[in-house]
């Protein structure tokens, strides 16, 4: 079903409609268990929260994030103060402090290197610059909420692709800036940096940074090859 807004809550409780393994009965009588949905499988299995820390050495959530490998995939506006200026370098994934590889404000993306004592958490998943986006694509938006909002914890959107080539405001830059995708469904604040995927095969096709300001159900993200353009410069 599309543009379906499903959450789990804190601690576990099932707040609406999650998809989990469940026995069926076929048209012969016999037992049948409910396909898999691969693509939330890998969202669960590649998403991680980064946090920064405060001089007290209190963690606070940033942006959400992906891990492809051993590298960590993120928003730049999640990183870099647009207040105050300050960009952290810096930011903490799993408890760790990660190092920054590359970032742009012009694609409001940035890349990490997640450091040897957190390979753990690296994985086989390839990153594929490649991989088509298409209007009427189904997608599955995938991202964690931080505590202090009432919908904390699991974040699950389904939507469609509406648009391939869009323009969204840089606040950086003051300008609009193209090669964005745009979706719908009901993004909010928390969401940037959830990873987007196919909704079928499970590919990487994004990372949520936007929404419509008039809160009219759709959003934007920045497709994987603005993070190509990020390892081509390497």
């Amino acid at each position: 079903m599309l543009n379906r807004r499903e959450f789990l809550g804190v601690g576990g409780a099932v707040l609406t409609g999650l998809i989990f393994p469940s026995t069926l009965f076929g048209e012969d009588g016999k037992e049948a268990v409910e396909e898999k949905d691969f693509a939330l499988e890998k969202a669960r299995r590649i998403s991680a929260p980064n946090y920064r820390m405060t001089d007290d050495g209190t963690l606070i959530f940033n942006s959400n994030g992906f891990i492809l490998g051993d590298r960590y995939y993120t928003v730049y506006h999640g990183i870099h103060n647009l207040t105050t200026g300050k960009q952290l370098r810096n930011p903490i994934i799993y408890g760790k402090p990660s190092e920054i590889i590359a970032a742009s404000a012009r694609n409001d993306v940035a890349l990490f290197g997640i450091p040897e004592e957190l390979k753990r958490y690296y994985n086989d998943c390839d990153f594929n610059r490649n991989f088509n986006i298409d209007k009427n694509q189904e997608i599955l938006i995938y991202g964690i909420h931080p505590e202090w909002l009432s919908t904390a914890g699991e974040r699950i959107l389904r939507g469609i692709i509406t648009d391939v080539s869009c323009s969204v405001f840089n606040h950086y830059l003051k300008c609009n800036v193209s090669g964005y995708a745009c979706f719908e469904g009901n993004v909010d604040f928390g969401d940037s940096g959830s990873v987007v995927l196919d909704a079928k095969s499970g590919e990487p096709l994004g990372i949520v940074t936007n929404k419509e300001r008039d809160n009219s159900g759709y959003g934007y993200f920045a497709p994987m090859w603005k993070f190509a353009l990020l390892l081509d410069d390497l």
